[in-house]
């Protein structure tokens, strides 16, 4: 079984891959790779500190007998703001505005003004 934990800011570090090995004969060799990742420990059962990507183990157990699985750790799109401004139409009036989209992060946003 696995459980994955996907990066939760773009750009950063903060995905784990935790993996439970089950029949077999122990102990387990593991072996991981990646070509669009970073962050792995090749050897170790478990990944922290993974970014985006897919990362591939081949586990060996102890009579030489393989499994290869592959997992996919992904992030939210970078944050981004776009916005438009109305103008006051004469001096000390209160109809200007700003209008502003927010895209990508993981929502809900919080705003400040």
């Amino acid at each position: 079984s696995e459980a994955i934990t996907n990066v939760g800011i773009a750009g950063q570090s903060t995905g784990a891959i935790d993996i439970t090995v089950v029949g077999g004969v122990g102990p387990y060799n593991y072996s991981w790779t990646t070509s669009d990742g970073s962050g792995l420990v090749a050897a170790d059962e478990d990944q922290t500190g993974l970014s985006a990507g897919t990362y591939a183990v081949t586990i060996t157990d102890a009579n030489g007998c393989t499994i290869s699985d592959s997992y996919t750790v992904t992030e939210p799109g970078a944050l981004t703001v776009s916005g438009s401004l109305t103008q006051l139409l004469c001096n000390g009036d209160n109809n200007g505005a700003i209008d502003i989209t927010v895209v990508g992060g993981v929502g809900p946003y919080n705003y400040s003004w």
